[in-house]
């Protein structure tokens, strides 16, 4: 299927009687592809923008600490290749949730976190369903758009 960004919609293909069919709105990554060069950031403010859902996050998250042991919130940040600010919320609820815990204090602003006894129990669970570790995925429709922008 060829795909094309029109004014900041995915166009898959077109109908019949020659109106286009739009796929649903790109995540921020879409947009930054058609951003101009040195345009405005594009990083993404919020787990929707991201394409990935809260409880994967979180299962990512718990995962991370369970295989890495504690860690900063800065240091999942990095290991999941996302924004510490998303990072940071995920932590907090699970947090709120008594699955993680603070053990200490980290550079700038930030924390040592680590798996409570429920926590662990919960990571265990998601280790034994996908026991992938590792950068956050990219939706499926981001990375073929993305591929297709590449000049060849």
């Amino acid at each position: 299927m060829n795909h094309r960004i029109l004014n900041h919609k995915i166009i898959d293909d077109f109908n019949v009687d020659g109106t286009s069919v739009v796929s649903p709105e790109p995540s921020v990554a879409i947009w930054a592809l058609s951003a101009p060069a040195g345009g405005e950031n594009t990083e993404p403010r919020s787990v929707e923008e991201l394409g990935l859902s809260e409880p994967f996050l979180e299962s990512l998250v718990s995962r991370v600490l369970l295989s890495g042991g504690n860690n900063s919130g800065r240091g999942i940040a990095a290991e999941v290749c996302l924004p510490f600010r998303i990072v940071e919320a995920t932590l907090e609820r699970l947090r709120a949730r008594r699955l993680v815990t603070h053990c200490g204090s980290g550079n700038l602003n930030d924390y040592v976190y680590g798996l409570t006894d429920d926590g662990r129990t919960r990571a265990r669970t998601f280790h034994a369903e996908c026991a992938y570790v590792g950068p956050a995925p990219v939706p499926l429709t981001d990375y073929v758009i993305s591929v297709e922008a590449q000049a060849i």
